[in-house]
């Protein structure tokens, strides 16, 4: 009996070791691909879309919830998020719950509105299919997406309380939403020939 039980706890010994090691390849495996990939670079800070300190566009857009028409000008004086999404995009689905999550940690501070391109069916089902909670506003055509100047989506501005750009990019996530929240993202690589590089942001 004390044979038997003197070679299950050998063997307890070696499988236990056997996962430290296993374990312990897989904790360096993953610190080499984060040194590799290093941190979170934040929303993607492009040279597309109205430029840094001026005023956006009133609008006159239809809320897909209740149909009434909503203007920019009657939205709250507060700071507003705007992220462009489109019914044809993917990324755009995936990144409606960080939206929610960000507007449920930040909807005291920002006004959250999505503007969406495609038919109005469509727009509809995308509000039913992943629960977005902010506003969503049809953009019948995109003439509100070609005004401010929006080349692809999810694409996003940060608007202070008079309308004013503070920032705007590409962001995919939650950590990216809050970074562009807090004017914070890495600039678009390999700016075109003849265009300066805008500087950095930085957070306040």
């Amino acid at each position: 009996m004390n044979e038997v039980w003197i070679a299950s706890l050998a063997a307890l010994w070696v499988l236990t070791l056997f996962l430290a090691f296993l374990l312990v390849g897989a904790l360096r495996q993953i610190g080499i691909i984060q040194i590799r990939l290093g941190a979170d670079p934040g929303a993607l800070i492009t040279r597309s879309g109205l430029e840094r300190g001026s005023i956006a566009p009133d609008f006159v857009l239809v809320n897909v919830r209740t149909q009434q028409r909503v203007h920019l000008s009657s939205l709250p004086k507060r700071p507003t998020v705007l992220v462009f999404i489109s019914t044809s995009c993917s990324a755009c689905v995936t990144l409606v719950p960080h939206l929610n999550e960000v507007l449920a940690t930040r909807g005291d501070d920002f006004e959250f509105v999505a503007i969406c391109r495609g038919s109005m069916d469509a727009c509809r089902a995308l509000l039913s299919d992943t629960g977005l909670r902010a506003q969503l506003l049809h953009d019948a055509g995109g003439t509100t997406e070609m005004a401010y100047g929006v080349t692809l989506t999810p694409f996003t501005f940060v608007l202070d309380a008079d309308r004013r750009v503070l920032v705007r990019g590409i962001a995919n996530s939650w950590a990216q939403l809050e970074s562009l929240l807090d004017q914070e993202g890495s600039l678009e690589p390999n700016p075109p020939a003849g265009t300066d590089a805008e500087p950095a942001l930085m957070q306040e």
